[in-house]
C-alpha cells in the first residue's frame, strides 16, 4: 500500500537532519487519565541529539516567558521528553529551530500528525494536547497558506473537553446505562484521584489561548470559563511548585478582566437591552485588575512580560471612550477625556516595555505578544485620527507618535527574521519578513493619513477651501496606499500580518 512521506524510511535516512539516535525511538508508556498510550513519532527529518538539547534550553529558558504553559523542569534532557511527550517535543523542536527547510519539514510533519492521529484515528492525550498548544502559541513561525488558525485552536479545545479536564473526575455525569451497554463498569464510579498538575496548567493555558485566538481573527469565541478552572487557579497559586505558574496564574486572572470588559462593551441590540454608561464599571474594573497586580509576588511584578499585560488589560478596559466618542449622552466630556488619556497612557507603557524587551528573544515572541502589539497599535491610530472636540490629536502624537512606533517595531522584526533563521536566503517569506514590509506600508499610510487630518483642521480653522485632490499615491513594495483602505487596518487585519496562513 501508499505511504506518506513521513512513514518513508528510506526518505528519513537520506534527509541531512535525520537523528539516528533518536529517529523512530518508541516513547514509554505511559498513564495518563484515560487510557496508556505508547507510540513512536513517525520518521522525518529532526534535529540532531546535541542540537535537540539546545532548542530545548532555549525554549525553556526563553520562550515559555511569553506563554508558560508547560512544566519542563520534568524532563532531564530533550531526549527524555522525546520518550515521554514525542507529539510535544517536535512541536518544540519545530518552533525553535533556525534552520528554515528543518522547520518547513517538521511543520508539515506536524499537521499530517494532526490529521492522521487526531482527525483520522481519534487518539486523544495529553501529549497531543499540549504539542497542539505549542504549535498555535507560536504559529507565527510556522509555514503554510491555508487557514487553520481557528480550525486547530477548536481542535485543542476538543481535547480539552475529550479529556475532561474542565472538570474534577469525581464531576463526570455519564450515565451508568452507557457503561453497562458496553460491557464495562463505569470507571468513575470509585474514589477519583485529584487532577494532576499538569492538567490543571494545561487547561488554564488552553483558555488563555482560546482567548487570545478569539480576540485576535474574532472568528469564534474562547473557551467557556468553569467552576473547576477557578479551582484550578486556585491550587496552582497555592502550590508554589515553580515560579513559571506565577506568571501563568497573572496571564490568565488579566485575561479574565480583559474578556470582561469586551463583554460588557458587546453589542446588546439583539436582546433589546441598553449597555450601561461604561463610568459604571471602568472604575470596578480598573480597581479589580490592579487588585490582582498588587497581589503578585515581586518577581512577577518585575517580569516585562507580565507588565505588558496589564497595559494591555487597562487599555481594553477603558478602551470604549474610543468607540463612544460620538455618544456624549452616554459618556460625559470630562469622564470620557480621561478614559481616552488613559488609553493613551497603557499604550505608551505598553510600548516603552514592548521595545526595549532585549533584541536576542525577538524571535521567541508568541501570539499572545503579537496580539497585544496589534490591539495597542490600532487603538493608538484610532487615538491619532477621531474627530472628537474634546480630543486634541496634536497633543496626543506629541505623547507618542505611531510613525515612529511602527518603524521600531518593523525594525525589530527585521532583527528577528535575521535571528530566527540560520541562512538569510532562509526567511525571504517568513513572517517577521512580511511583518516587517507590512509594517513600513503601515507606517506610510498613516504618516499621508494623519498628515492630511491635520492639514484640513488647519485649513478648517483658517476658512481655507480643502483642494480637490490629496497628491499621488505612494508605492511600497508593489503596493499602491492610495488604494489601502484605513478602515480595514484592525486587529484582524494585524492577524494578516504576523501569521503565516489566511484566516
Amino acid at each position: 500500500g501508499s505511504t506518506t512521506p513521513y512513514e518513508d524510511a528510506p526518505y528519513a535516512s537520506t534527509s541531512q537532519f535525520t537523528n539516528p539516535l533518536c529517529q523512530g525511538t518508541s516513547a514509554s508508556s505511559t498513564q495518563v487519565h484515560g487510557g496508556i498510550y505508547s507510540y513512536s513519532l513517525t520518521s522525518g527529518p529532526e534535529p540532531t541529539q546535541q542540537e535537540a538539547e539546545l532548542l530545548f534550553i532555549n525554549f525553556r529558558d526563553v520562550h515559555l516567558r511569553y506563554f508558560p504553559f508547560v512544566d519542563l523542569s520534568q524532563y532531564a534532557s530533550a531526549l527524555q521528553m522525546r520518550q515521554e511527550r514525542p507529539f510535544l517535543w517536535l512541536c518544540i523542536m519545530a518552533i525553535s529551530t533556525r534552520s528554515r527547510p528543518l522547520q518547513l519539514d517538521m511543520s508539515e510533519r506536524i499537521r499530517w500528525i494532526i490529521s492522521q492521529k487526531l482527525m483520522m484515528e481519534h487518539e486523544r492525550n495529553m501529549d497531543y494536547l499540549l504539542g497542539l498548544i505549542a504549535f498555535m502559541a507560536w504559529i507565527n513561525v510556522q509555514p503554510g497558506s491555508k487557514p487553520f488558525f481557528c480550525f486547530y485552536t477548536q481542535l485543542a479545545i476538543a481535547l480539552v473537553y475529550d479529556l475532561g479536564l474542565t472538570k474534577e473526575l469525581s464531576k463526570f455525569s455519564t450515565p451508568l446505562l452507557y457503561w453497562k451497554s458496553i460491557g464495562l463498569n463505569n470507571p468513575y464510579s470509585a474514589v477519583s484521584p485529584p487532577r494532576t498538575m499538569e492538567e490543571r496548567r494545561t487547561v488554564l493555558a488552553a483558555y488563555l489561548l482560546s482567548a487570545t485566538v478569539a480576540s485576535f481573527v474574532k472568528k469564534m469565541d474562547s473557551m467557556r470559563w468553569t467552576k473547576h478552572m477557578d479551582d484550578c487557579l486556585d491550587v496552582l497559586e497555592k502550590s508554589k511548585v515553580i515560579p513559571n505558574d506565577r506568571t501563568l496564574i497573572a496571564m490568565v486572572r488579566m485575561q479574565l478582566i480583559h474578556d470582561e470588559a469586551i463583554s460588557i462593551y458587546s453589542p446588546r441590540d439583539a436582546m433589546g437591552w441598553a449597555a450601561p454608561p461604561p463610568t459604571l464599571y471602568i472604575k470596578a474594573l480598573y480597581s479589580k485588575l490592579h487588585a490582582v497586580y498588587q497581589a503578585l509576588a515581586p518577581e512577577v511584578k518585575a517580569n516585562d512580560i507580565v507588565a505588558c499585560r496589564l497595559h494591555d488589560t487597562e487599555l481594553a478596559i477603558h478602551e470604549s471612550a474610543i468607540s463612544q466618542a460620538h455618544s456624549p449622552t452616554n459618556f460625559p466630556n470630562t469622564q470620557r477625556l480621561e478614559a481616552l488619556f488613559a488609553c493613551l497612557n497603557s499604550i505608551k507603557s505598553w510600548f516603552d516595555l514592548a521595545l526595549v524587551i532585549p533584541l536576542s528573544t525577538c524571535p521567541d515572541y508568541g501570539l499572545t505578544f503579537f496580539t497585544q502589539m496589534s490591539h495597542c497599535a490600532i487603538n493608538l491610530h484610532r487615538l491619532q485620527t477621531i474627530d472628537d472636540p474634546i480630543w486634541d490629536i496634536a497633543t496626543a502624537r506629541t505623547i507618542i507618535d505611531l510613525p515612529q512606533v511602527l518603524e521600531k517595531l518593523a525594525v525589530r522584526c527585521t532583527v528577528a527574521a535575521d535571528l530566527a533563521t540560520a541562512s538569510p536566503n532562509d526567511n525571504e517569506e517568513f513572517t517577521f519578513v512580511r511583518a516587517a514590509k507590512m509594517l513600513r506600508m503601515m507606517k506610510s499610510f498613516w504618516e499621508k493619513d494623519m498628515t492630511e487630518r491635520m492639514a484640513k483642521a488647519r485649513r478648517e480653522a483658517t476658512g481655507l477651501p480643502t483642494p480637490a485632490t490629496q497628491g499621488t499615491s505612494v508605492p511600497l513594495d508593489g503596493v499602491e496606499l492610495a488604494d489601502f483602505d484605513g478602515e480595514l487596518l484592525d486587529d484582524e487585519w494585524f492577524a494578516h500580518v504576523f501569521t503565516p496562513m489566511d484566516l
